[in-house]
């Protein structure tokens, strides 16, 4: 028969069986032979993971919030940035030349990985071809 594992996997649930533990552990010390060294350290670990665990769930809210306030900050900006390069675009004095400098002509940076290389023209498309040569200039 397969033995379950009787320490709950979750952390919070851990935390109740760990007190429910400790608990236990102190009220059966004198019954089951608990020293009073095993149980100040049941009792420092228990409250060390307590501790840690409202730590990591209020970093975890604060990582959450975070996210959500870059979400929307880049909603605003893009929008922001998409209206100005629109009207920049439609001025009589815009050229190309100036919008690639700028990353608002052809594909600009949308869809690349960082480090890709570009020549400028057809924002990097087409294959490269190499070849090795065989005979009479024939690749």
């Amino acid at each position: 028969m397969k033995q379950v594992d009787y320490v709950p996997r979750k952390d919070v649930d851990f935390n109740e069986w760990l007190k429910g533990l400790k608990k236990g552990a102190t009220e059966s010390a004198a019954l089951l032979g608990v020293t009073d060294e095993e149980l100040a350290l049941l009792t420092e670990c228990a409250a060390g993971f307590e501790e840690d665990l409202k730590k990591a769930d209020d970093l975890t809210s604060k990582a959450k919030a975070a996210v959500s306030a870059k979400d929307a900050t880049r909603r605003k900006a893009e929008k922001v940035a998409r209206g100005l390069a629109q009207r920049m675009k439609a001025h009589r004095n815009y050229k190309a030349s100036l919008g690639v400098g700028m990353g608002i002509e052809g594909g600009g940076a949308a869809g690349r990985d960082e480090g890709s290389q570009t020549d400028g023209q057809c924002g990097g498309a087409g294959p490269r071809l190499g070849g090795t040569e065989l005979c009479e200039g024939r690749v």
